[in-house]
């Protein structure tokens, strides 16, 4: 490559580290490249964690600390918003603000102290799930905790949900189900893995989504039995987070894509590569719906911000009168520096193949080959394993052949 050619190459590479391509917009600040694990909404508030806790009152575009008024070394594992109160859960128990963090009490009656690993709200009560593997209820703000009669599960609680009257808690043991506000739980398993390592709940509906090791899974009876609903997700399909708005389901991948389902699951589409759409490779650890938009907090590279309107709007809204194609989609808008997300979906029964070449026409990474069946697949290519220069990607399905040449930068 002579020294034009790297230095535009360069200047690429440079413009598309330092710029949101795509839609998602980096807010950067304390963020720039740090692990966010938890985001909150309060009003037209909201916060976010890194270890530190942060809060912003203008949609992201700045951000102020409000932990300095906790106490020393305290570690904050969980973020729930009540109306205008804000609880923070830690190693010590619950702190409450009323004033958007800049004042926190300790809300610990009836609390024993243990480490805080989720919320749910739910009115006028709040559930607090721990690492001990039980669930307190707060009726009053958090004045006074009532705990549960036995723990759930000797493994700690992942994640809580409410729906109507039922409130549903994730662990690495399976969901558990309680109808009486938390004084009694009981398994309700029926249908997930025999390891299912529940990771997230969402509800939409009277539907409950649960992510497991093995992949989606849902209930449309209240947790009485549940099914996979995997369909166009990847595998291994290992969901980190949901997030709801209306009946658009959002699911957070590890090291992938966020998959969007606007029929309850019946169908996943991936609305955005983690690598082409503005947000590096990482983990996508916390969505959450905040008004017209979506925000993303990453493994080590911060809070990202997207209008719900953009990914919405990628998915066909009625899929019966869309009939699949075969064809391949490449989530690319400029030079790959990372890697590519490619999806590719076949109509019949048919054998598939999936490489990169040299535009001398040599195989560099083959990587789908095999019999699929009609649907709709994906695969993330690692682009760092080759090097810089322009590469031709070629799809092969039954007679169908389709080719995109593709620049890779370093």
């Amino acid at each position: 490559m002579n020294k034009c050619a790297l230095l535009l190459l360069a200047a690429c590479v440079l413009f598309f580290e330092n710029h949101a391509y795509g839609q998602w917009i980096h807010l950067g600040g304390p963020f720039s490249h740090t692990d966010v694990n938890a985001i909150a909404v309060s009003g037209g508030n909201i916060l976010a964690l890194d270890g530190y806790l942060f809060l912003s009152t203008n949609n992201g575009t700045s951000w102020t600390a409000i932990d300095s008024c906790l106490p020393s070394n305290t570690s904050i594992w969980a973020l729930a918003a009540s109306g205008s109160n804000v609880f923070a859960g830690t190693a010590g128990g619950v702190f409450l603000s009323t004033d958007n963090g800049t004042s926190w009490t300790a809300v610990n009656s009836g609390f024993n102290k243990d480490t805080v690993t989720c919320f749910a709200v739910s009115g006028n009560n709040i559930f607090a799930g721990t690492y001990g593997g039980r669930v307190f209820l707060s009726t009053n703000n958090g004045a006074n905790w009532i705990a549960a009669n036995s723990r759930l599960t000797n493994t700690g609680v992942n994640c809580l949900a409410v729906s109507g009257g039922s409130i549903f808690a994730g662990s690495n043991k399976g969901v558990y189900l309680s109808t009486n506000n938390g004084t009694s739980w009981k398994a309700v398993d029926s249908g997930l893995p025999a390891t299912p390592g529940v990771n997230c709940l969402a509800v939409s509906g009277s539907s409950i989504f649960a992510a497991a090791y093995e992949g989606v899974y849902l209930s449309t009876n209240n947790g009485t039995s549940w099914k996979a609903v995997n369909s166009g997700l990847p595998a291994p399909p290992w969901v980190k987070c949901f997030a709801v708005s209306g009946s658009n389901i959002f699911a957070g991948f590890i090291n992938s894509s966020v998959y969007l389902s606007t029929d309850n699951g019946t169908r996943w589409t991936a609305v955005d590569s983690v690598v082409n759409s503005g947000l590096p490779i990482s983990n996508v650890n916390v969505l959450t719906v905040s008004g017209n938009d979506i925000f993303a907090g990453t493994i080590n590279w911060g809070i990202w911000r997207r209008p719900l309107s953009e990914m919405v709007s990628v998915v066909p809204q009625n899929r019966q009168t869309s009939p699949l194609q075969t064809r391949l989609r490449i989530a690319a808008s400029g030079p790959l520096h990372s890697g590519v997300m490619l999806n590719y979906s076949v109509r019949s029964r048919c054998i598939v193949q999936l490489g990169f070449y040299t535009i001398a026409g040599k195989q560099v990474a083959l990587l789908e080959h095999g019999e699929r069946a009609p649907g709709e697949y994906a695969f993330k290519f690692d682009t760092g394993r080759i090097p810089a220069g322009f590469y031709i990607c070629r799809f092969q399905a039954g007679n169908y052949q389709e080719s995109n040449r593709l620049m890779v930068a370093k």
